[in-house]
């Protein structure tokens, strides 16, 4: 597969991926040297676009519309105390072991 060919979709398989087999710690280590590759990438002109920045983007508008789902279907005026949870845990997509800390520290 050529660079300027890979995409969101393409990191979203690989992470899934990398995750049936490894840690949160190898998920993160992996995806912060995919980012820094296409990062040079772009700034070497190899391609235009850093699709693992897209993807992280991608995954927090997921949330973020799951989120204004949830709060719509509820009929709140102001946002619940679990969609700021949420939001929170959503501006953390990237860095799992922060994810899985906020996680700890609302559900647990």
């Amino acid at each position: 597969m050529h660079i300027n060919k890979v995409n969101a979709n393409d990191i979203r398989t690989y992470r899934n991926d990398v995750l049936k087999n490894s840690s949160a710690s190898t998920l993160e280590r992996k995806m912060f040297s995919l980012k820094k590759f296409f990062e040079w990438a772009v700034k070497e002109g190899y391609t235009e676009t850093n699709p693992v920045e897209e993807f992280f983007k991608s995954e927090e508008a997921a949330i973020e519309v799951k989120v204004e789902r949830i709060e719509k279907q509820k009929k709140l005026s102001i946002p619940s105390y679990h969609s700021v949870e949420a939001r929170i845990i959503a501006k953390l997509a990237g860095k799992p072991k922060l994810q899985k800390l906020a996680y700890n520290v609302f559900y647990a």
